[in-house]
């Protein structure tokens, strides 16, 4: 079999097991929705902050998708141009740099740390999905050994990066790669028949945030530090994933409540706090710095992201006082399509886990 046929073969089969992965997800939120409706009047709602919002735009651009800021205010991400082109980004200041992979078909910035490493992933010409890191303008590949596809997804300032792979029988497990090598990262807590670990952020004391698939096919957050897993889940939320942390531990992500209305969280110790951009139809969060300055992006009426930063203000004398949350929207549901144009979009979790 030639390597095209290969790529068509795997991508039947992945659209397959995600296509009976949906339809089962469905039936079982179904039923927890129904069974707890009964104590949804007990089910605690989290805090809503009061955020400035800053729009964040690459000029010409259909779509911008920042995820990633380090402690200078640098960002990394990703857009679409008019053309359908997708390249990477770094934006300091008003100042904006495009990243294009050698020979990719599309790049994707990820994000950045303090010294301005970039790391991100890219597609080559057969369809396949790579992570990469760019220091001092030279580009490095980074593939787990042996998986159907990696992505890199954060990176800390010792170069430590962590990320996602499948496997070719497309189990998902999270991985670190420090100067020990790669390892994978499987949470005790993920369960058959919808095994599955991702890692989505590090911070510099080597602590990783990431999300993990119960047997009902939800899904949970996780810290892990010294080789110890603590469960994270938004009070009341259905499913939760934290995306991103900085080096005080301070968290952001996404979660779904019992209506599956996605909302973007900030958790500072056990309190978390809502954050929705205050127009579009969905929120996601992906890094916060350690100053406190939260990236991520927001999706119009037409399908186009628009990302922004984010910083709380004080309430009342207050850093984290409560407010009425911003916005609330219906979240958008993804289709099997979506994950065979895009499947570095696995870090959404919305995108058919």
């Amino acid at each position: 079999m030639n390597a095209p046929d290969q790529m068509r073969k795997i991508e039947e089969n992945t659209m397959q097991k995600i296509n009976e992965n949906i339809m089962q997800k469905s039936v079982r939120v179904a039923l927890l929705f129904a069974a707890t409706l009964t104590c949804s009047a007990q089910v605690s709602t989290p805090p809503a902050g009061n955020f400035k919002f800053k729009s964040i735009d690459v000029p010409g651009a259909v779509s911008t998708d920042a995820e990633g800021i380090n402690n200078l205010g640098q960002i990394a991400g990703s857009f679409r141009d008019s053309s359908g082109v997708t390249a990477g980004y770094v934006q300091d200041g008003d100042q904006i740099r495009k990243i294009q992979f050698p020979n990719a078909t599309r790049t994707f910035g990820a994000c950045i740390n303090n010294s301005g490493t970039v790391g991100g992933n890219y597609f080559d010409a057969s369809g396949a999905l790579h992570g990469f890191t760019l220091e001092n303008g030279a580009f490095s590949s980074v593939d787990f050994p042996g998986a159907a596809l990696t992505e890199l997804v954060d990176i800390n300032d010792s170069g430590d990066l962590v990320g996602a792979y499948a496997t070719p029988d497309f189990e998902f497990h999270g991985f670190i790669r420090d100067r020990n090598g790669f390892r994978s990262i499987d949470d005790p807590a993920s369960t058959p028949p919808f095994r599955s670990t991702e890692a989505f952020g590090i911070n510099n004391q080597q602590t990783i945030v990431g999300l993990f698939v119960d047997a009902k096919g939800n899904f949970h957050g996780y810290s892990l530090s010294r080789g110890v897993f603590r469960q994270i889940d938004v009070p009341g939320a259905v499913n939760t994933a934290p995306e991103g942390l900085n080096d005080r531990g301070d968290m952001t992500g996404i979660y779904f409540d019992l209506n599956n209305v996605q909302h973007g969280y900030v958790q500072r110790g056990d309190e978390f706090t809502t954050l929705d951009f205050p127009v579009g139809t969905e929120t996601t969060l992906f890094q916060i710095n350690s100053l406190g300055t939260i990236v991520g992006y927001w999706v119009d009426d037409a399908h186009h992201k628009h990302s922004f930063t984010a910083t709380q203000q004080p309430v009342d004398g207050y850093e984290n006082g409560s407010l009425p949350a911003v916005k609330t929207a219906p979240a958008q549901s993804c289709a099997p399509s979506d994950l065979r144009q895009r499947p570095e979009q696995l870090r959404n979790p919305k995108a058919c886990n």
